[in-house]
C-alpha cells in the first residue's frame, strides 16, 4: 500500500519519505517522535516530528514535518508553529520557551511577538 506524504526519520534524524504505508505505520507506532518538551510557568511546550507532511499544497515547498504546540493548564492548545526541518524545530521550540518565560498577557497577543501565532488563525509554515 502506497503512502502519500508519510515520512520517518533515519538513524541521523533526517526525514525520509516512506512509500510503504505499513512500514511507515509500524515505525510511527514505536518511534519516540518527541524533539523537545518544556514546562514553562503555566504552559506545556511540546515539539514533535509529525511523520505526515502538513503542507497546504504538496507541490510547493518543502514538507512540513515538525510542530511545536503550547497547552495551558486546562489542556487547551494556545499556540501552534510548524517547521520544515528538525533544526528549525529545535530553534523554534526554544524561541517559544524563551518568549513564554517572561510573557504575562493572553497568548492570543503572541502573534505580534517573534512570529508566533495563536491556533485559531492560519498556521505559520517556516
Amino acid at each position: 500500500m502506497k503512502a502519500l506524504g508519510n515520512y520517518k526519520l533515519d538513524e541521523n534524524g533526517n526525514a525520509v519519505r516512506c512509500e510503504d504505508f505499513m512500514e511507515w505505520a509500524a515505525w510511527f507506532e514505536t518511534f519516540d517522535r518527541h524533539v523537545a518538551r518544556d514546562e514553562v510557568r503555566r504552559w506545556l511546550v511540546s515539539t514533535i516530528f509529525l511523520g505526515v507532511d502538513h503542507r497546504r499544497d504538496p507541490n510547493v515547498g518543502l514538507p512540513v514535518l515538525w510542530e511545536t504546540m503550547v497547552w495551558d493548564a486546562e489542556h487547551e492548545v494556545q499556540l501552534c508553529r510548524r517547521y520544515t526541518s528538525q533544526a528549525d524545530a529545535f530553534v523554534g521550540h526554544q524561541e517559544v520557551v524563551d518568549v513564554l518565560r517572561t510573557w504575562d498577557k493572553d497568548l492570543r497577543e503572541l502573534e505580534h511577538i517573534a512570529g508566533l501565532e495563536a491556533p485559531q488563525k492560519e498556521l505559520k509554515h517556516d
